[in-house]
């Protein structure tokens, strides 16, 4: 602001300066020291020490940790099935899609064709902790599942695709009690079961008779109800049972 004033009272001086020559003098001399007292205020501005520098702070420790690489989680998946058959690939597959769907953090143990727990065996090994996943058969544990096993009924079931939705959808609408000490993943069904004999040619109920047939559950009451006698085979067990006799079909 000072320095516009001092331009501006310059320019009055050059209005006036052919008149009162006395006045126009004592008003030079007053607007040099003007002039004189600004510079000496603008020097003294000048020469005023620079504010000191921030101090230097030493660096922070960075308190990031580096992530350190987790240990997976192993489970032990016990199936029944041999691993060649269809739902012993099955399995295995589903081992492989886990690990991958984890990103490596959990990792399954797979055990099939009955090395870890026998098909009988297979839900109380869940329970105890032997294995942590299991593939089991509400056939070989007739009785203890009294409420789902009404999906067990023979003859219920067009094809397995419909058995399959039937399965699931009456486990999520009742939640039966007798499945509460483990976590349900899946249901899953056998195709339209038919009767096959080795040697002996069955057409009519009647022909049944005599036969030892395999049949677990409520197909092993059907086939007594036929007229043949039933033995609980399990399936890794039943095509050695067949070859040795043991069974008729």
């Amino acid at each position: 602001m000072l320095l516009n004033s001092i331009h501006l009272c310059c320019s009055e001086k050059k209005k006036h300066f052919g008149g009162e020559q006395l006045i126009m003098k004592k008003f030079f001399w007053i607007s040099l020291l003007v002039f004189g007292l600004v510079l000496l205020l603008l020097s003294g501005c000048a020469a005023e020490k620079p504010a000191s520098p921030a101090p230097e702070t030493e660096p922070k420790e960075s308190t990031e940790t580096t992530p350190t690489t987790e240990k997976p989680i192993t489970l032990r998946f016990a199936n029944y099935f041999a691993g060649e058959s269809g739902p012993g690939r099955i399995g295995q597959v589903f081992a492989d899609d886990l690990k991958e769907l984890t990103n490596g953090r959990v990792e399954v143990e797979y055990y099939p064709g009955g090395m870890l727990l026998a098909a009988d065996k297979m839900y109380d090994g869940v329970v105890e902790g032997i294995a942590d996943i299991g593939f089991s058969n509400l056939g070989y544990t007739f009785g203890r599942f009294q409420v789902a096993e009404v999906l067990d009924l023979p003859m219920g079931f067009p094809n397995a695709w419909v058995s399959n939705h039937v399965n699931a959808e009456f486990y999520n609408k009742f939640k039966p009690k007798e499945w509460e000490d483990t976590h349900v993943l899946t249901f899953h069904s056998s195709p339209v079961n038919n009767i096959i004999t080795i040697d002996t040619p069955v057409y009519k109920p009647g022909d049944l008779k005599g036969l030892t047939l395999r049949g677990t559950g409520y197909i092993g009451k059907l086939v007594e109800a036929l007229g043949a006698t039933a033995r609980a085979v399990s399936m890794p067990e039943a095509y050695d049972n067949l070859a040795k006799g043991v069974i008729d079909g």
